[in-house]
């Protein structure tokens, strides 16, 4: 359902967009200073402020997922703990959480739904997608956003798949995760008023590459990263 928030921003000021996919924390691989570098980076952020949480907060092995219960150290309850405890000093600007793949898992093999969990500790928003407009004095921004099920092993490629599947979607801004990608495009679209654009988001990771399932893949190196909307 699309949801409206208002916003007024005085002397010029912007308002900051976090999109925050892809952590994977229990996954031997996840750089968690990287992780902490980016909550600081929000916390500095002056201003109107907003995260969205965009799935794979944790990584959540299985036995039904190949031998990734061997691997992580982290069992499923100290990664939500540490999820919780990591976003809970920011919840009050956190706009929604949406559920993943990762964190499907025991929802499918369990009836335990992990993302609802992390969303009744924090008190935030849990939706299938992010949709809403952000209001900013009397001008309207929609921003949709998905954790994804779209992944390529080139990024022009996975550019191309999120335009397709969002294409029918009336939004401005469009956030995806899933993809382990950190990029930023436009296109023009026409409309009454004349062009307008449509901004998208591939969300970032947190994820080195060094070890990784994508090492040993040879898939190419793609470092941890994230993005900040003004």
């Amino acid at each position: 359902m699309l949801s409206v928030k208002n916003f007024r921003l005085k002397n010029g000021k912007k308002l900051n967009i976090f999109p925050i996919s892809d952590i994977h924390y229990g996954n031997p691989q996840c750089n968690v200073e990287y992780f902490e570098f980016l909550l600081d980076k929000f916390d500095r952020t002056k201003g109107s402020k907003i995260i969205y949480m965009l799935g794979d907060e944790c990584d959540v092995a299985t036995k039904r997922q190949g031998n990734s219960t061997y691997q992580q150290k982290i069992n499923v309850n100290d990664q939500i703990e540490f999820i919780v405890d990591s976003f809970k000093p920011f919840k009050k600007h956190i706009n929604g959480i949406v559920q993943s793949n990762h964190m499907a898992r025991t929802k499918k093999e369990f009836d335990l739904d992990i993302t609802k969990v992390i969303a009744n500790e924090l008190d935030i928003p849990y939706v299938n997608n992010i949709y809403e407009t952000l209001k900013i004095g009397k001008n309207p921004y929609t921003v949709f956003g998905m954790h994804g099920n779209k992944t390529s092993q080139q990024q022009h490629l996975m550019m191309g798949a999120v335009q397709r599947q969002t294409d029918h979607i009336d939004a401005n801004l469009f956030l995806y995760g899933h993809a382990h990608y950190t990029a930023t495009w436009s296109q023009p679209k026409v409309s009454s008023d004349g062009y307008e654009r449509r901004h998208y988001v591939l969300c970032g990771h947190m994820l080195n590459y060094k070890n990784s399932y994508a090492e040993v893949m040879g898939l190419k190196p793609n470092p941890p990263g994230f993005t900040k909307i003004q």
